[in-house]
Protein backbone atom coordinates (compact mmCIF):
# COMPACT_ATOMS: atom_id res chain seq x y z
CA UNK A 1 0.00 0.00 0.00
CA UNK A 2 0.74 3.38 -1.18
CA UNK A 3 0.08 6.58 0.65
CA UNK A 4 2.25 9.01 -0.38
CA UNK A 5 0.29 12.34 -1.16
CA UNK A 6 3.89 14.24 -3.42
CA UNK A 7 6.35 12.57 -5.66
CA UNK A 8 10.05 13.20 -5.06
CA UNK A 9 11.99 12.48 -7.79
CA UNK A 10 15.83 12.76 -8.19
CA UNK A 11 16.21 15.86 -9.83
CA UNK A 12 18.88 18.72 -9.36
CA UNK A 13 16.60 20.35 -6.56
CA UNK A 14 16.75 17.54 -4.01
CA UNK A 15 19.02 18.60 -1.62
CA UNK A 16 20.74 16.88 0.94
CA UNK A 17 18.50 17.52 3.62
CA UNK A 18 15.18 16.63 1.62
CA UNK A 19 16.71 13.29 0.51
CA UNK A 20 17.56 12.40 4.19
CA UNK A 21 14.16 13.72 5.35
CA UNK A 22 12.55 11.52 2.47
CA UNK A 23 14.16 8.69 3.44
CA UNK A 24 13.50 8.93 7.01
CA UNK A 25 9.52 9.23 6.41
CA UNK A 26 10.08 6.04 3.53
CA UNK A 27 11.97 3.90 6.32
CA UNK A 28 9.58 5.18 9.21
CA UNK A 29 6.13 4.10 7.22
CA UNK A 30 8.02 1.07 5.74
CA UNK A 31 8.15 2.41 2.10
CA UNK A 32 11.12 0.14 1.30
CA UNK A 33 11.15 0.18 -2.59
CA UNK A 34 13.88 1.60 -4.68
CA UNK A 35 16.08 2.85 -1.63
CA UNK A 36 19.31 2.32 -2.50
CA UNK A 37 21.87 0.63 0.28
CA UNK A 38 24.53 3.24 -0.40
CA UNK A 39 21.49 6.27 -0.07
CA UNK A 40 21.14 4.34 4.08
CA UNK A 41 24.82 4.38 4.63
CA UNK A 42 25.78 7.80 3.31
CA UNK A 43 22.52 9.24 5.49
CA UNK A 44 22.84 6.54 8.62
CA UNK A 45 24.80 8.66 11.36
CA UNK A 46 21.80 11.68 10.74
CA UNK A 47 19.30 9.42 10.14
CA UNK A 48 16.29 10.24 12.92
CA UNK A 49 14.08 6.56 12.46
CA UNK A 50 12.91 3.88 15.14
CA UNK A 51 14.94 2.33 17.05
CA UNK A 52 13.66 -1.29 16.11
CA UNK A 53 14.27 0.23 12.46
CA UNK A 54 17.80 1.09 12.98
CA UNK A 55 18.49 -1.95 14.51
CA UNK A 56 16.62 -4.40 12.29
CA UNK A 57 18.44 -2.22 9.15
CA UNK A 58 22.04 -2.64 10.79
CA UNK A 59 21.33 -6.21 11.04
CA UNK A 60 20.55 -6.36 7.47
CA UNK A 61 23.46 -4.07 6.69
CA UNK A 62 25.97 -6.17 8.86
CA UNK A 63 24.84 -9.64 6.51
CA UNK A 64 24.49 -8.15 3.48
CA UNK A 65 26.07 -5.06 2.39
Amino acid sequence: MELWDYKIDKTPEMTPEVERWFLERRLNYGHFKKIKLTTIKKYWQQLKIDPAMRQMLANFIKKYA
